[in-house]
């Protein structure tokens, strides 16, 4: 059987939500497949998945490529190009409404609820630009010569406002959710229209050889300074795969289970 006939044809030529992987370095122990796999879990509103694989080894372009055998799946290599350029091109190649901006060693929960939810606030708040899953700050604070960020705790237990939503269930259901000042990445969710309109990341936020920190404050600073609004809410997923916080992102992983 054709695969693109075992798929809905009418999400395949209309994706709603697109995934992008920016993956850093060679990939290990099956991480691709999990990614993919976790983005797909049924039901699911993704219908597109664009990889980069950044700098990554011929074992990883043969871990990706086995990951990526969906008609709506997109393998890229484009090594050393910085994450803050890397992101715009793959963005100019999505079709989705929204996307969903991840990385290499992120840890997904084990069901796709996390993204049905993202899709509820943006329904239901038609303003909404961009939303973190991760963290949020509406303020920063001096150290030194630095300015650093006033990061909340979990948005789990801190996020005092309630969104409507239906869930995938399809039961009405309260979401958390607040307004903030900007998020970090991982995940980041976004408008593809509102992303094109303020011309994705900064290319000149950072030089080629600096690490692209902040480049989430800057996008989102500038979504409000266009007229969009940002927001927090609990995506669940972890960072750090085969890395210093694999033990947290599996902690996280059993948690989700239970939420």
């Amino acid at each position: 059987m054709d695969a693109r006939s075992s798929i809905d044809t009418y999400a395949f030529d209309h994706p709603q939500v697109t995934a992008i992987i920016q993956s850093f370095s060679d990939a290990g122990h099956g991480q691709p497949i999990q990614l993919a796999e976790g983005l797909y879990a049924p039901p699911t509103p993704i219908s597109e998945l664009i990889v980069n694989d950044d700098g990554g080894t011929g074992r990883s372009a043969v871990l990706w490529k086995a990951a990526l055998h969906r008609p709506s799946d997109i393998y890229v290599s484009m090594p050393n190009v910085h994450e803050v350029r890397a992101y715009n091109r793959l963005a100019s190649m999505a079709r989705g409404r929204l996307l969903i901006l991840l990385q290499g060693d992120n840890c997904l929960p084990n069901s796709t609820d996390w993204i049905a939810r993202a899709v509820d606030l943006f329904d239901a708040l038609p303003s909404l630009g961009l939303i973190g899953g991760s963290m949020g700050f509406n303020g920063m604070h001096q150290t030194g010569d630095n300015w650093r960020e006033g990061w909340g705790g979990d948005p789990l237990h801190r996020i005092p406002s309630w969104v409507r939503g239906t869930g995938s269930t399809g039961v009405d259901a309260a979401i958390p959710f607040m307004h903030v000042g900007a998020v970090n990445i991982g995940p980041l969710i976004v408008r593809r229209d509102a992303f094109a309109h303020i011309g994705g990341f900064n290319e000149s936020f950072a030089k080629r050889g600096q690490m692209g920190i902040h480049l989430d404050t800057d996008l989102s600073l500038r979504m409000w300074r266009a007229g969009y609004q940002v927001g927090l809410y609990y995506g669940g997923v972890g960072n750090g795969v085969n890395g210093r916080k694999t033990k947290r992102s599996a902690e996280l992983r059993v948690r989700h289970t239970l939420l």
